[in-house]
């Protein structure tokens, strides 16, 4: 396993090139990724034969990625492609974490909006989202940020991101979009959240917003033909909040995953769990009424390597700056919702990045 130092050296190496670090859920393996190219936002694809790449995506670009084409990556302290003696050092522009902070008269309000739309019949279901600015403490560190979430979510898809085009990012998102092998697919349906400790029976309104999601996923598999496999429906604890998680899994072959598998990924992003339902409707209001750049946040990220995709919903992040931090979270707004326990679901959510902040 690797230690904090070997940590702290790989990210000392990486502040001269694009840079991406990311630890898959309950592994001890990291993947450091150290690039001198630049990126295009293109098609996801399935492929037998490729590199392996750290992909990003921001929100609702349904199958298109940037790929970060490594020249060099390491698996924890080996190297397994590349070399140092190819990477060209990257001018990095000091960018901005200005964006839109709904306060909680706003929020609220935006929230009684889509209630008001979901009682027209208009929509289901949106995910009304929002930004919270955090002042960095001048001894952080982003290498132990970083180290300090893979021990604190081991259950989660830990990464950070400084790049020339896209900025800093770090999260631990706990949410899976799409894993692809070469004779099964996997995915999950993650909707509902309450707190951690709590020993109260899930409600009406996040057992049908868990529901909604499961259902959709449903709907876009049986659109392929592909019979799937729904597992029991558990909680699924994110530091001190949890969800209600169910997992789905169809079997196929190479041959569908070659000429299907963007396509589905199209389909399935962004999914209800970030967006809505119906999704272009719920996609349409945002548009309309957040004010928010949702930019990476709700988008998806992951390793993309021969016969193997793995990729999951940037939740839980946020965008590093020099002297700050704007952490992302959103809530699912349904019929049953309330705009005060709304707001207090994306502060539960917050303070799952935002409480290590001032500890590194």
């Amino acid at each position: 396993m690797i230690t904090e130092d070997s940590i702290r050296q790989r990210f000392k190496q990486g502040e001269q090139f694009n840079f991406a670090a990311c630890r898959l859920p309950f592994s001890d393996t990291i993947y450091f990724f150290y690039s001198d190219r630049p990126c295009k936002l293109t098609r996801l694809q399935y492929q037998a034969n490729s590199l392996t790449d750290f992909v990003f995506s921001p929100y609702a670009a349904g199958n298109q990625a940037y790929h970060m084409q490594a020249n060099l990556i390491y698996k924890n302290d080996a190297p397994i492609y590349g070399w140092d003696a190819k990477l060209m050092p990257v001018e990095k522009p000091l960018f901005t974490t200005n964006n839109f902070e709904a306060d909680e008269n706003f929020y609220k309000r935006y929230v009684s909006d889509i209630i008001t739309d979901i009682e027209q019949e208009d929509t289901d279901k949106v995910v009304a989202a929002r930004a919270l600015r955090r002042a960095l403490p001048d001894s952080f560190s982003h290498s132990n940020f970083f180290f300090q979430l893979l021990q604190q979510y081991p259950h989660a898809m830990v990464y950070y991101v400084n790049h020339a085009e896209w900025g800093c990012w770090c999260g631990a998102t706990p949410e899976m979009l799409l894993t692809a092998t070469e004779n099964k697919l996997q995915t999950m349906s993650l909707a509902g959240t309450m707190p951690a400790h709590s020993k109260e029976a899930w409600g009406e309104k996040e057992l049908q917003e868990q529901a909604m999601v499961t259902d959709f996923i449903e709907q876009i598999f049986e659109k392929y033909q592909l019979t799937i496999q729904i597992n029991q429906t558990s909680e699924l604890v994110s530091g001190k909040i949890k969800h209600l998680c169910t997992k789905l899994e169809s079997k196929t072959d190479e041959e569908w995953l070659t000429q299907k598998f963007h396509k589905l990924l199209a389909d399935l992003n962004p999914t209800p769990a970030v967006c809505g339902i119906p999704q272009f409707n719920a996609s349409v209001f945002i548009g309309k009424h957040e004010k928010l750049e949702r930019r990476f946040y709700s988008g998806f990220l992951g390793i993309s390597a021969p016969k193997h995709i793995q990729l999951y919903v940037n939740l839980r992040c946020m965008e590093i700056g020099l002297q700050d931090a704007l952490l992302y979270a959103g809530a699912g707004i349904t019929a049953y919702s309330s705009p005060t326990k709304e707001w207090q679901e994306t502060i539960n959510k917050l303070m799952v990045l935002g409480s290590i902040i001032n500890d590194v």
